[in-house]
């Protein structure tokens, strides 16, 4: 419930605990930046929210069962900001980013 609370008020940038908690490991996380670094470059943090991240993670073949699903959510909502500005500063190797963020 923090995590979901925290994510929720707009808080960006999470912690290396919180992604591991939420089951983001460096795999995973580079998995997930893959798929995501192009529509962030195109449309922003705002996709995720307008497209709902839930529903990009199962588009990308994480199940609604999937505990995978919530890991991708976590990391698309609760480090979007960061993501972007490592876009913004021409970062796009997805292990670069997920450094960044902590998960490798």
């Amino acid at each position: 419930a923090y995590l979901a609370r925290k994510y929720l008020s707009g808080s960006s940038l999470l912690t290396q605990e919180e992604l591991h908690a939420a089951g983001v490991s460096c795999d995973i996380c580079v998995t997930i930046i893959d798929w995501a670094v192009p529509k962030i470059a195109k449309y922003g943090c705002g996709f995720f929210f307008d497209v709902d991240a839930v529903a990009f993670c199962n588009a990308i073949g994480l199940g609604p069962e999937d505990p995978l699903t919530w890991a991708c959510t976590v990391l698309l909502i609760g480090s979007c900001s960061e993501i972007l500005q490592q876009i913004e500063h021409y970062v796009t190797s997805s292990e670069a980013i997920c450094k960044t963020l902590g998960a490798c």
